[in-house]
């Protein structure tokens, strides 16, 4: 699914079903937002991942079309920084809650060299309870980390959205329906996103 960030939620925009369970692969990803992109051609756009999104050889072909991104990274990425002959594992850095590191001009993807991208690293401190279990890693072109940071929570609308398609109120893994049905009742999701967007807006105004 791809979705529009739209204050605290997000709007599905467009979508398909895959035949198999698991990931979607880079070749997905691509036909997906080669959908999309069109429509904000006239837009500053960045493209924001989780970690299904993690591939470097996907942001090495945002950046190509000059697209602004963040790609939330897994524990394994592999990395080299500016000078230095060996790759690295994100998991085996010395980043404990509280720390924030940036690594500017890494190449990803041990053997294929791609970049260079910024890698952000960022483990918020807990409180009452509530905050990060792990490091967020994520490879940007962006060159500021807090500026990555304050992009990736707006996650949160994406968070929201999928919460309210699965156990938040439409519940659509409980329909048992078959596959139009199910795409039938995504395109009324989305539909009540907006009605309820728009709704919102003229409420403020």
């Amino acid at each position: 699914m791809v979705s529009l960030v739209w204050g605290n939620h997000a709007l599905p925009l467009y979508w398909e079903v895959l035949p198999q369970r698991g990931n979607s692969d880079l070749k997905t990803q691509k036909r997906l937002l080669k959908v999309i992109l069109p429509l904000f051609k006239n837009y500053p756009v960045l493209v924001l991942g989780d970690r299904e999104f993690h591939s470097p050889k996907l942001a090495e072909w945002l950046d190509s079309k000059g697209l602004a991104l963040v790609l939330r990274q897994k524990k394994d990425l592999h990395f080299q920084t500016a000078g230095e002959t060996e790759y690295q594992r994100v998991q085996d850095l010395d980043i404990r809650p509280g720390m924030r590191q940036f690594y500017p001009a890494v190449t990803g993807n041990k053997g294929d060299g791609l970049g260079p991208f910024h890698l952000a690293i960022d483990w918020q401190r807990q409180y009452r309870g509530k905050g990060s279990q792990a490091p967020w890693y994520s490879l940007t072109n962006l060159s500021q980390v807090q500026q990555v940071m304050a992009i990736y929570r707006c996650r949160w609308g994406l968070e929201q959205l999928f919460k309210d398609c699965k156990t938040g109120g439409y519940n659509l893994e409980a329909t048992q329906v078959n596959d139009p049905q199910f795409l039938a009742l995504l395109l009324l999701v989305a539909l009540a996103y907006k009605l309820a967007t728009f709704h919102g807006q003229r409420l403020r105004q």
